[in-house]
């Protein structure tokens, strides 16, 4: 499952967050059909987390230039100095999804995109 959600939504392609998480919620609505009658909770927990790791890289992956990271981030309430430390890090998106929210929840990263 996780690997055709990744086809769905690779990192580097050019797509907005909204048509990324239209596709995947596409996928996803005859998964979650069959595991909401299994009741398997945890399958989805543990999917949920990391679907929101995958959309943060995306989302990190998205703003490739320090100055776009630096408006982005202010735009999500952070203080300035953990601002400068993310915008500054040379670490890759896959490192900065596992990251856990710094102040905000994951939601306000895809504030513009609502997921339906």
């Amino acid at each position: 499952m996780k690997a055709k959600i990744r086809e769905l939504s690779r990192r580097n392609w050019s797509m907005s967050m909204a048509e990324r998480i239209r596709r995947i919620n596409q996928y996803l609505n005859g998964w979650l059909g069959y595991f909401a009658l299994a009741g398997a909770k945890g399958i989805l927990t543990d999917l949920n987390q990391w679907l929101r790791y995958w959309l943060r890289a995306c989302v990190w992956r998205q703003w490739k230039r320090v100055r776009t990271r630096y408006r982005e981030l202010r735009r999500l309430g952070l203080p300035e100095w953990k601002v400068h430390e993310l915008a500054n890090a040379r670490k890759r998106a896959v490192a900065h999804g596992q990251r856990p929210p710094q102040r905000r929840p994951d939601h306000c990263l895809l504030a513009r995109s609502r997921i339906d």
